[in-house]
């Protein structure tokens, strides 16, 4: 369906799950080909595409499905 909005997630975890692993915004960045500032801009709030969440979830070692939420849970 051309025109009909796809719903993107938000990793409201992101932040939470990369600092118990002890990584910088860029060191996660540096793994995950995912440029540091649109790690960032995820971790404000931002929505994520799924290419992305798989990317970050993979460096992690979590499903993507961990790293989604809502920024203020």
């Amino acid at each position: 369906m051309s025109g009909a909005a796809t719903l993107m997630p938000k990793l409201g975890h992101l932040k939470e799950i990369r600092e118990g692993k002890y990584l910088s915004q860029r060191m996660l960045a540096q793994r995950s080909g995912v440029s540091r500032p649109t790690i960032a801009r995820l971790e404000a709030g931002e929505e994520a595409r799924y290419t992305t969440v798989w990317k970050l979830a993979e460096t992690l070692g979590v499903e993507p499905g961990e790293l989604v939420g809502s920024v203020d849970e």
